[in-house]
């Protein structure tokens, strides 16, 4: 089970909640209003920080092997 973080939209407090699949509202403790955003936690930005490492190495191997190619077909081509 996740735990979430939420934002009231009412009195702009924030908390933690562990929510169930059962669990379909969720209200703040603080006004017991059911108007919450949930919030981005920083543990998405870790991996997505990883993730964005894995695309650029695939990007720059991409852009090699793409030169590669292309000195390779100026190659064949200068020697027709």
């Amino acid at each position: 089970m996740p735990i979430y973080e939420y934002e009231c939209r009412d009195c702009s407090g924030e908390f933690e909640r562990l929510v169930r699949c059962r669990d379909i509202e969720v209200t703040c403790p603080h006004c017991q209003s059911p108007q919450v955003n949930r919030l981005v936690s920083l543990t998405h930005y870790r991996h997505a920080d990883h993730w964005m490492s894995n695309v650029q190495n695939g990007l720059k191997k991409s852009l090699e092997k793409d030169q590669i190619k292309a000195e390779m077909k100026k190659t064949a081509l200068a020697g027709v």
